[in-house]
């Protein structure tokens, strides 16, 4: 869950994040809709979406679902179910 809010700057007014809520435990993250909260250096970015719509030479349409779930949730809970319902998960490693 997203809870945003808005915010007053001279003359405009704009919406920013307030917090992001684990749709699963209700933790809490005031990062961004991906990054939760980490040490310096750190990086704990979790996304789950899906996107359905039409893509066209000039346009398109569609809808996104989302689903906002904190790394813990993400490593104790999801991967746990998707490997009993025989999903194979994927790693790749980086570097910059």
């Amino acid at each position: 869950m997203v809870r945003k809010k808005m915010v007053r700057v001279p003359s405009e007014q704009i919406e920013t994040i307030d917090f992001v809520k684990c749709d699963l435990c209700g933790e809490t993250n005031s990062k961004s809709e991906t990054e939760w909260d980490t040490e310096r250096f750190d990086i704990r970015e979790v996304e789950i979406r899906m996107n359905i719509g039409n893509t066209y030479t000039d346009s398109g349409n569609g809808e996104e679902t989302r689903y906002h779930i904190c790394p813990d949730c993400f490593t104790d809970k999801l991967m746990v179910w998707l490997k009993e319902q025989g999903a194979i998960e994927t790693k790749t490693e980086w570097d910059f």
